[in-house]
């Protein structure tokens, strides 16, 4: 007899507090009441509820990508026989051979065989949303890439004058596994932007990323019918990640708007000019800048289509340099929706909402600090 999935969730909750990973309860799990019972992605979900002291027995709903079938029947095929081929596995789990094969990769033959745990294990039958992200914030040349149970963080420093964080939830990974409370190391973001498109850009590729820990690089491995490419990148100890201490309780403006006409804005920037101004009142959202062709300005009145919300406290006009500004340019081309806020010493938050299939969605926010000759004195309560 099958028990409820509310005693499986209890059980779960005792392997929880003996401080097992989700592969293990699994296993158990599958071991005493049948293949399917509880796959390692259910299990894991639950153990991430748990460690945000969420105790409840109760299933609740959730978003995500379903894997294509039990990872735990697909180890216990090859556990039985290591040499069989796709086809031969595919035939005995009733299902065709490139899930088989996609499968294969995501979880890795030795893996399965040596029953090896990674610090940290991603997978993802389509790595095609990712690229663009990764994409985005190849203006420098390295980027701290920091994981938790919640997903993880790409982060990418400009000489401590513009920060760009793109923000990755693990709900949209097909199973999202860390086995330390928080990862964090270096990588060369060009890098991995070449491996995650290998392909071609536009390709869909089945995603398996691991790491090791301290002093161990980044494997990434993708497929596709059937093709197998694995990338190894040497990774770094982290930087300090800069704290712009972005003050979100004194914020005199915030503005909600599309992008389209946003875009046409940064296209129309003057590249003589060496600022951007933005200026924010009641009525409007004004970016200009000042160079050799004149005065170029672009106001968005607060009634207009492309203005979804405008939240004035105090009119606010800082300037900007035009080079980092101008940054944000391929997270604004990938957007849906932006938010812009500046806080009351002039730090500016600009929020990319980027959508991705299933109903997800990708966030990526950059951080600036007004030119220097506005800024003034305050600079150094940033540094320090």
């Amino acid at each position: 007899m099958l028990p409820e999935k509310r005693d499986l969730r209890l059980l779960a909750f005792y392997e929880f507090k003996l401080g097992e990973t989700a592969p293990e309860p699994s296993g158990n799990i599958n071991r005493a009441f049948g293949d399917g019972s509880a796959s390692e992605r259910t299990v894991y979900h639950w153990f991430t509820s748990l460690r945000q002291e969420d105790e409840s027995l109760e299933d609740q709903p959730r978003s995500g990508r379903p894997s294509l079938f039990d990872d735990y029947r697909l180890r216990a095929v090859v556990g039985e026989n290591p040499r069989k081929s796709c086809e031969a596995m595919a035939k005995e789990l009733g299902q065709v051979g490139h899930q088989v094969s996609t499968n294969m990769v995501l979880n890795g033959r030795d893996d399965m065989q040596s029953g090896q745990q990674h610090i940290v294990e991603l997978k993802m039958e389509n790595a095609r949303e990712l690229h663009p992200i990764v994409r985005a914030l190849m203006f420098r040349e390295h980027g701290t890439i920091d994981v938790t149970c919640n997903g993880l963080r790409v982060i990418v420093d400009d000489q401590n004058c513009l920060q760009a964080i793109a923000y990755i939830k693990s709900e949209l990974f097909n199973s999202f596994i860390i086995r330390e409370p928080s990862v964090t190391f270096r990588i060369p973001i060009a890098i991995l932007t070449e491996c995650l498109s290998v392909f071609g850009a536009g390709m869909s590729t089945a995603l398996k990323m691991t790491y090791d820990g301290h002093g161990e690089p980044l494997k990434v491995m993708l497929e596709k019918d059937g093709i197998v490419v694995k990338c190894i990148i040497r990774t770094q100890n982290p930087d300090v990640v800069l704290d712009f201490d972005f003050d979100s309780s004194k914020i005199p403006t915030k503005v909600i708007m599309k992008p389209q006409k946003l875009k046409e804005a940064f296209h129309e920037f003057d590249s003589s000019s060496s600022t951007v101004s933005i200026k924010v009142n009641r009525r409007m959202l004004c970016l200009f800048t000042e160079g050799d062709l004149g005065k170029i300005k672009t106001e968005f009145p607060q009634h207009s289509e492309q203005i979804e919300r405008l939240e004035c406290a105090e009119e606010v006009e800082y300037s900007y340099r035009l080079c980092l500004v101008k940054r944000m340019t391929p997270s604004l081309n990938l957007s849906q929706k932006v938010s812009i806020r500046i806080d009351h010493r002039g730090i500016l938050s600009v929020q990319f909402m980027i959508e991705q299939s299933d109903n997800n969605h990708v966030f990526i926010e950059f951080f600036c600090v007004p030119d220097a000759d506005v800024y003034g004195d305050t600079e150094d309560s940033i540094e320090s």
